[in-house]
């Protein structure tokens, strides 16, 4: 873990942004966070345990891009904030997801540090993520998704497209060919929208475009 840490606080520093701030060097690490029902019955996240804890039961793994504020603010973990409650509420009702109802699921972040740097995301967050993605991060989350994933499981990808997409190396399309590439060809994987805008039905029916 040391070895990942310093990575990032040289990838950061590599990068040309002149940023002079202390830099959050701490993994958010991936969590399991209880079954759909009872989330959607406690209206928040309440259960937050390693995702190696998980049973014999198919869980949905919901795959984010990276941390924030919000998950280092009290005990270190994905979701927390306003996205979480979003989640606990309306996981059930994403498009794909409905009559899961006793599945747990697990929350994962495709980089787990903050690459927006404690900032606003539309600063930093692009840039870092992209950089970090290619150094190191990219085969960090193949190799943890991989040690999650069983038969059964299903995946959604609801990592956002970036500050600025402009190209089709979104921050959300590099992690979905990372996904196809780490899981079996017959695995399910949903391409959903950022769950802090899954408010609206129309966000949680979504379907972005691959290509």
């Amino acid at each position: 873990m040391q070895d990942r840490q310093v990575s990032f606080n040289s990838v950061v520093r590599g990068i040309d942004i002149n940023y002079q701030f202390p830099i959050q060097e701490q993994a958010c690490p991936d969590q399991l966070v209880g079954t759909l029902d009872q989330l959607r019955s406690d209206g928040a996240i309440n259960l937050r345990a390693p995702s190696s804890t998980r049973q014999n039961q198919s869980a949905v793994i919901l795959v984010l891009e990276s941390p924030h504020t919000s998950e280092f603010r009290h005990a270190i973990g994905p979701a927390q904030g306003n996205t979480g409650r979003l989640i606990a509420k309306h996981a059930l009702t994403v498009a794909g997801i409905e009559g899961k109802d006793h599945a747990p699921l697990i929350l994962i972040n495709a980089i787990q540090y903050m690459c927006s740097l404690g900032q606003s995301p539309s600063l930093y967050r692009d840039e870092v993520f992209t950089a970090v993605w290619h150094e190191f991060g990219r085969s960090d989350f193949i190799a943890r998704l991989k040690a999650t994933y069983r038969d059964g499981d299903l995946v959604v990808c609801a990592c956002t497209k970036g500050a600025r997409d402009t190209s089709r190396n979104s921050l959300r399309k590099l992690v979905y060919t990372a996904i196809v590439e780490a899981i079996p060809q017959k695995a399910l994987i949903l391409r959903r929208t950022h769950p802090s805008s899954w408010y609206s039905k129309k966000n949680r029916d979504f379907e972005w475009a691959i290509g």
